[in-house]
């Protein structure tokens, strides 16, 4: 049984519930005022007396007839009490049937009224009595009760109705909705949300924190399709990227075993393939081990950094690969901050490194350290050929190279600025990328400052 249902279901108990308590009221009252009516009439027999007023009619507010013969003699009428009373309908032989067996009720001969008659003998001569009281005063007291318990019930009802459309309206209804709404989204149509419900209201909480929750689970959902197709992706060019070199080293073992590898040269020229293609294949799962340690929330040493010394080591180790290679070092602050050390060192040699593999060995590179706000700026930049604005969007995507020929002439397995990006994240800090064809690339590394020595 629906909640719906059992609330009707309730309210229409409690309307029956009070419809009989109003007709038990009703009939306690009836009951009530005729007990009165046959304490009048048991007092009044053994003291009738004919009282009569000045133009001669009776006072006595009861109808009294003797039995006379078979016939009535009527000793009193109450023509005072109603313009017309009328008289018992009642038969001679009916009343000595009711003689001696207390009060009963019939009709008036009007038929518009009843009277309450008692029957008993009187005297020692036997003569039996017939009184009876009418019965109008009581119907319309009766008639009255019954009317106010009517208009109570209808009240009531009404209250009852405007509960239990309250209740639907507000409660049971956005109840409903909600209910479609779910089954909807399980069925698969995640943007589906429930409609605003009225303010202040528990169903209106409730359906406005259903909406935050399904947009919380879209947005996971969403995510969690996009990490799985990334994940998808990243395993289908990580088998790529091992494929080549494992190919290589494949083809010169077969080509060792089958004699094709003539004299001394063609030897080494072959074990210096296979170390390279192996060097590559390590460097590249160090790098995707990096990654994975990454994702995972890392464990960081953190220990304050002289951002400045840093810089200053990278720009000396890159003059000594390239001796070449126009070096600059701009060092505005000597900033201080709570990082990795080894880690941090290894952000800025893959920048260094990705300046190498993408631009000729006489680019201009520029290393600076600022600060801005709170926030150091490790920047490194160079004058190379830049990048559209589409492989500049992509550049922090693992294994996205420009060259969608993925060839190795350059170098690069494509997971260096991921790297550094995932890196600068699990510090507090961000990376920000701007290039620009024909102009250059500008990579900046915002880490928070712990504080900077006067320099």
């Amino acid at each position: 049984m629906s909640l719906r249902v059992r609330v009707i279901a309730g309210l229409g108990i409690v309307a029956a519930v009070m419809a009989l308590l109003g007709m038990r009221s009703v009939r306690s009252t009836e009951a009530s005022l005729i007990a009165q009516v046959d304490a009048t009439l048991t007092r009044s027999v053994p003291r009738l007396r004919t009282t009569r007023g000045p133009d001669g009619s009776t006072l006595s507010p009861l109808w009294v007839a003797a039995l006379v013969d078979g016939e009535y003699r009527v000793l009193m009428e109450p023509d005072l009490t109603r313009s017309d009373p009328g008289s018992p309908n009642l038969s001679p032989t009916r009343a000595l049937e009711h003689l001696g067996q207390g009060p009963f009720t019939v009709p008036s001969s009007e038929g518009s009224s009843s009277y309450r008659v008692d029957v008993r003998a009187q005297g020692s001569r036997g003569r039996t009595l017939v009184v009876a009281a009418p019965l109008e005063d009581v119907e319309n007291a009766v008639r009255h009760s019954r009317n106010q318990e009517l208009m109570k019930f209808l009240v009531v009802s009404g209250l009852l109705a405007l509960v239990a459309f309250w209740v639907d309206r507000l409660g049971l209804r956005p109840i409903r909705t909600m209910t479609d709404t779910a089954t909807a989204i399980a069925q698969g149509d995640r943007s589906k949300r429930v409609p605003a419900g009225a303010t202040g209201t528990e169903a209106g909480e409730l359906g406005e924190a259903l909406n935050q929750m399904l947009t919380h689970l879209d947005d996971q959902a969403s995510a969690l399709e996009a990490s799985q197709e990334q994940l998808k992706q990243f395993v289908a060019d990580a088998s790529h990227e091992l494929r080549t070199p494992l190919a290589t080293v494949a083809g010169y073992s077969e080509l060792y075993e089958m004699g094709g590898l003539k004299g001394d040269g063609e030897l080494d020229e072959a074990m210096r393939r296979v170390r390279q293609e192996t060097d590559r294949m390590t460097g590249l799962v160090h790098e995707m081990l990096t990654l994975a340690r990454l994702d995972q929330a890392p464990r960081l040493e953190l220990a304050p950094l002289h951002l400045g010394q840093v810089l200053s080591d990278a720009a000396r180790d890159a003059r000594a690969v390239e001796p070449q290679r126009p070096i600059s070092v701009e060092i505005d602050d000597e900033l201080v901050v709570e990082a990795d050390e080894a880690r941090i060192r290894q952000v800025i040699a893959n920048l260094i490194g990705n300046v190498r593999t993408h631009t000729e060995p006489t680019t201009p590179l520029h290393l600076r350290l600022t600060c801005e706000d709170e926030w150091a700026i490790i920047e490194v930049s160079d004058d190379g050929p830049g990048m559209d604005p589409q492989t500049t969007q992509r550049a922090f995507e693992r294994f996205y190279r420009a060259d969608s020929s993925r060839g190795r002439a350059t170098g690069g397995s494509g997971l260096g600025l991921s790297i550094v990006a995932a890196t600068i994240e699990a510090h507090g800090g961000h990376v920000r990328i701007v290039s620009e064809l024909g102009v250059g690339t500008r990579v900046q590394v915002a880490l928070r400052a712990a504080h900077h020595i006067a320099g």
